[in-house]
């Protein structure tokens, strides 16, 4: 278990780290698959899903039938407002007001596949008190997509839904099943690496004094801090612990966060925005993207760390914003990838080595340092890149019979298939 610095003036602060940490926030994650008519170009929002399910939620769920919530006799034991009208419970460390108390659920949408752009995935977490009411956000989602999203209204076609653990692996899932809530070897962290990646999967939205907060001013601390708040208000309000994190805790896992070194950052902002049909007018839901690296004395901050990946952190979680990926630090990898039979042997003839041949590259499993040899389409090519590797061109010119075909060692040398590396990078606007 967790042991910080100066343990005879903070005993009581490790035996609420080792509390919390024995008894942390369940959480159910489930992945929902839907299919649309027409191909979608591009993800829809999870500020559409987010008001579609609230409206459709509502309608299944209200009791009265009354016009608005506030002073309704069946508050206590509505779903609706369990879920949609949260309010602050206890006083937890980083919970300062009633408009801070967070929703138990983030909606999630996944990258729209190139290959397939008529299928569509939501990522659907539930926190703590609300994985009870799973069947009824479940079907307020079906129908809100059933009734079109957005202002295009599209259309989309529930097929299934499957529950992701923590490894990324799909299941098969039932409302009544017991194993319905994340298991907890889920939740634990591997051994503490001496180096981990950190990638930003979706925009981190970060205010600080009024102010959101840019790539050059982020750092590790103020990182750590944003995954701690957000445990502590979701603990707070839906948890099952008698206490959220205290502020003592707190302030003891930040200092320890300051003797860690942030290096390799490759941070960009990116401006983004939704439309408040509350408020009439744009909101920024912009962020940070990027990855970065940790190396000092993990040990501390490891296990708040590894959990805040299925927290997300910083403003806007609810809608899918400041989701975050956790990379043990490993040695360098050098992957192969061809559907090639020939090219396991083609490359070992011209003396390149590699530790793994696959057909198809999970661009998730590549981490800085690495080197991937393949022909690879631009876009992941760019995603390769991005994430710190190398990536070397496999290239051999074929004529019109020979494309489609999987072709032998043989083959391929006689077409003089030759290995480059490429680097690609964003290009920037040029300035007026």
């Amino acid at each position: 278990m967790v042991r910080l610095h100066q343990p005879e003036r903070l005993q009581a602060v490790h035996r609420k780290l080792d509390q919390a940490l024995t008894s942390m926030l369940s959480l159910l994650l489930l992945r929902l698959h839907f299919r649309s008519d027409t191909p979608v170009r591009q993800p829809i929002g999870g500020d559409v899903w987010r008001s579609a399910f609230g409206l459709h939620l509502r309608r299944r769920t209200c009791l009265t039938g009354a016009a608005a919530c506030d002073g309704c006799r069946a508050h206590a034991r509505c779903a609706f407002t369990s879920i949609i009208q949260t309010h602050a419970g206890r006083d937890g460390a980083l919970l300062e007001a009633k408009t801070d108390a967070p929703k138990p659920y983030i909606l999630s949408p996944q990258p729209i596949s190139g290959a397939d752009s008529t299928r569509v995935e939501l990522d659907l977490t539930l926190f703590g008190s609300a994985i009870a009411q799973a069947p009824v956000v479940l079907a307020s989602l079906v129908a809100a997509a059933a009734a079109g999203l957005g202002s295009g209204r599209t259309v989309l076609r529930f097929g299934r839904v499957e529950r992701i653990d923590s490894y990324g692996r799909a299941g098969a899932w039932a409302p009544d099943a017991p194993t319905s809530v994340m298991p907890d070897e889920g939740y634990a962290p591997p051994p503490v690496p001496r180096a981990a990646n950190i990638v930003l999967l979706s925009p981190l939205r970060l205010r600080i004094g009024g102010r959101d907060l840019h790539p050059g001013a982020l750092t590790f601390p103020v990182f750590l801090k944003a995954i701690l708040r957000r445990h502590s208000m979701l603990t707070e309000c839906f948890g099952d612990a008698v206490d959220a994190l205290p502020a003592a805790a707190v302030r003891e896992l930040v200092r320890a966060a300051q003797g860690i070194a942030m290096t390799e950052a490759r941070l960009r902002w990116r401006d983004q925005w939704r439309w408040s049909s509350r408020q009439h007018r744009r909101m920024p839901t912009g962020g940070i993207l990027g990855s970065f690296s940790l190396q000092g004395d993990l040990a501390p901050v490891w296990p708040w760390l590894w959990q805040g990946q299925w927290l997300h952190a910083g403003k806007g979680a609810v809608m899918g914003l400041g989701r975050f990926r956790v990379e043990a630090r490993r040695e360098p990898v050098t992957w192969l990838v061809s559907r090639h039979p020939g090219a396991h042997e083609f490359a070992q003839r011209i003396g390149q080595a590699f530790d793994r041949c696959v057909e198809h590259l999970d661009t998730s499993l590549v981490c800085a340092g690495d080197t991937v040899i393949g022909n690879l389409p631009v876009n992941l090519a760019a995603e390769v890149c991005r994430s710190g590797a190398r990536y070397l061109h496999l290239s051999a010119p074929m004529d019109v019979a020979q494309r489609g075909r999987e072709l032998s060692a043989d083959e391929l040398q006689r077409l003089q298939a030759q290995i480059e590396e490429f680097r690609i990078e964003p290009r920037k606007s040029p300035s007026r």
